[in-house]
Parts: structure tokens; sequence; C-alpha cells
């Protein structure tokens, strides 16, 4: 049944056979309230098609497949050429690394096989080079191809946050919460760009900037810019949004950042940084948000995150006007990371379930629909600019 009431903008709706429509931005954690645009006469046309086709929207499911890993998955990466995907997981006991071929994900090589639990992992622009970064804070090195030898580079990084490579793959970047260093592939000496005091905020990232000749590093509400070649900083951009996460466009000065933890404020923030301009605030998201990275084209970003216990979130977003794209939802745990395949199609995901999975980008659109499998009732009310689906 779907009534309307005296009041303009209220309906009430009992029905057995209604799917459940759920946006990742718009859905209330606190109150169970699922909200659409205001266009009352799309809400009774999104309502009507539903109630006669229910599984409307989910022929093609966006999951290609999902690959388990012995524990959480915490880093996943592409090489540059696509013909191969690397996860890095570890939790509890078993630590490591997969490496697996394209394109049937046949696996290629297991690394660092034990307690070692790995934080991230990355491969070097030239696809010659796989740096993986462990939670005991050594950093190793692989030549791709060759996985039967390793090469350790640092040891005792406190804390490790991430790593990084140059454009020209000589120099790494590892992010600690307490300092930022740039290691020299050529030369193997280290040295500390930024080191934060006592009272600050820890460091969440650190990124190449696409001119190839300054860093930025993200952490205390902060984005420092560094000059490589005097390693000083010459630029501060603040506020900006506290978080877990910064991701910078590869041909452009766009960046986004932020997040936030399960119970706390979320925002995730885009930035001009050629201008230190911001330029969107993404806000109201329902769970944590913990990841986020741009697509290779530029024009969509992804971020992901979710809950203990309800699951992994991931959405799509455009970049020029930051109107979400599509959501989905997967599991039990939060999604940790995310990377784009080159070619823009598959977006893969590490999940704390102890998968990766491997989405079609193009089918990542619209809320997520799920058959309740129990009779609903409740209203539709107008709140400011948003209609609510208040289950009762």
């Amino acid at each position: 049944m779907f009534r309307r009431d005296r009041n303009e903008d209220h309906f009430t709706f009992q029905t057995s056979s209604f799917s459940l429509t759920k946006w990742n931005l718009l859905t209330s954690a606190t109150s169970n309230r699922y909200m659409w645009p205001t266009d009352i006469r799309s809400i009774v046309v999104i309502a009507v098609l539903l109630i006669l086709n229910p599984t409307a929207g989910s022929s093609q499911p966006a999951l290609i497949s999902k690959i388990q890993c012995p524990d959480r998955v915490k880093s996943v990466a592409f090489s540059p050429d696509g013909k191969l995907l690397v996860a890095g997981y570890g939790w509890n006991d078993e630590g490591g690394v997969k490496v697996w071929k394209l394109p049937d994900y046949s696996l290629v090589a297991t690394l660092i096989k034990g307690d070692d639990n790995v934080k991230a992992v990355v491969f070097s622009s030239d696809g010659k080079h796989l740096a993986v970064l462990t939670w005991a804070g050594k950093v190793l090195s692989w030549n791709v191809g060759d996985w039967t030898k390793s090469k350790t580079l640092l040891t005792q990084i406190e804390d490790p946050e991430g790593i990084a490579f140059s454009k020209d793959s000589t120099k790494l970047l590892i992010t600690s919460e307490r300092r930022v260093t740039l290691y020299d592939l050529k030369t193997a000496r280290s040295s500390t760009l930024l080191k934060a005091g006592e009272n600050d905020e820890a460091f969440v990232s650190a990124l190449f900037a696409n001119d190839g000749k300054s860093i930025i590093a993200y952490g205390n509400g902060t984005l420092q810019i560094i000059d490589l070649e005097s390693q000083s900083v010459v630029r501060t951009v603040k506020p900006v949004s506290r978080g877990f996460f910064a991701a910078i466009e590869q041909n452009s000065d766009r960046i986004v950042l932020g997040g936030g933890a399960i119970f706390e404020e979320k925002v995730v923030q885009t930035w001009d940084l050629k201008s230190s301009t911001r330029l969107h605030d993404i806000t109201e998201f329902r769970s944590g948000v913990f990841t986020g990275t741009f697509s290779h084209s530029g024009n969509i970003f992804a971020v992901a995150g979710g809950d203990y216990g309800s699951g992994g979130d991931l959405s799509l977003w455009k970049t020029i006007d930051r109107s979400e794209i599509g959501y989905i939802s997967f599991g039990e745990f939060p999604i940790q990371s995310l990377a784009f395949s080159p070619d823009d199609k598959v977006l893969a995901a590490g999940s704390d379930d102890g998968y990766v999975l491997l989405y079609s980008v193009e089918r990542i659109r619209g809320p997520e629909i799920k058959k309740q499998d129990r009779s609903l009732c409740g209203e539709i009310r107008r709140i400011s600019d948003r209609l609510v689906l208040t289950p009762i």
C-alpha cells in the first residue's frame, strides 16, 4: 500500500515487495532513515517501479570477483601495465603479500609469509619495482618478475602509515605518524623531510606532486608543500579536513583528502593545490570513511570505509561537481584500500573481511537496491531539502 496523507509532503506506505534503496551519502546511522531528492513525483515513480520490478538495477552485479586472503586486506595496487594485481594483508597472525596475474587473476607469488603484517604496497611508475611497508616498520622491495629475492631498504619505521614512488621511480616517500622520510634508491640514503612536534597530530599521508619537484604532506589539519631540492617547506595550506587519506589526481593539481572515524565527523574535501582553493566538501556519510583515490582519467574518484559489523561501503563521485555516481556495500567489516586499473574499468578494494573485491566501474551506478525479506511499514517526510524514509 502507498497512500498520500493530507499533508502535501507526507506519504505512508506498507508493502512486502518494496526494495530498499540506499545511498551512501544520505543514510543516517543514528535514525535509520533513508533519503532521496525532494521531487515528490520522482519518489512516487521510483516506489512504483521498485514494487513492479523489485530487482531493478541489479541485473548486472558490480562485483566481478572476490579473491580471498588469509587476513584483513590493507592495501591493493595494479601494476602500471595492468598485468598484475598485488594485495598486502595482515592483522592477527598471518601477514603477507600476494601477486596475481591478469586477466584471469591466477596466483603468481606469495611474499612475506608469517606474522609480518603489511601496511602498504606500491608499484614504481616504470613498473620495474614493488615496494612494501610492513607494520613492523620495514621497507622491502622486489624486482617485478623476480619474486624469489627481496631487498630491505629501511627498518624501524615507527607507526608506519604509507609509501609512495616518485614519478621517475628513483625515490620513495615513507610516511609514519611522527615523520616523513625520503629514500633515494640510487644512493640508498634517507633523509627526514618533516618531523611532528610533541603536541602535533600524526601525519596521515605524503605524496609526490605531479611536477616532480615537490612533495605534499598531509596531517594535523594542514597540507605542507615541500621543495624537493631544498627539502624545505615552501607553502602551507590550512585549515583542511582532518582524516585518514589523501590522493592526488595524476593530470592536475587537484587533491582529495579527509574521511573520518565511525562515530565522529566525516568530511571529504577536494582542493586545487595551485591556487590553494578548497573546491568541495562532502559530508553526512553514514559510516567511517578511511580511504580514497582518483581514477587515472581524473574524471571520478572513489571513497570507501564502513563499520565493524554492518560492513564495508564504497562510492563513486564525479570530480567536477562532486555528485555521487553510485554506492555499494560488502561484508561485515570496512574497506581499507582502493585502486583503479590503468584503464579505469576495474576498481579493486581491500576489505577487512579478508578479500580483494573487484568491481566493474561502469556498473557502480545509482543507489544500492536490496529486496526486503519482510513487510516494511513507514513514512516519507520532508526535512529541509530532502525526503526521508522512516521505517516504523
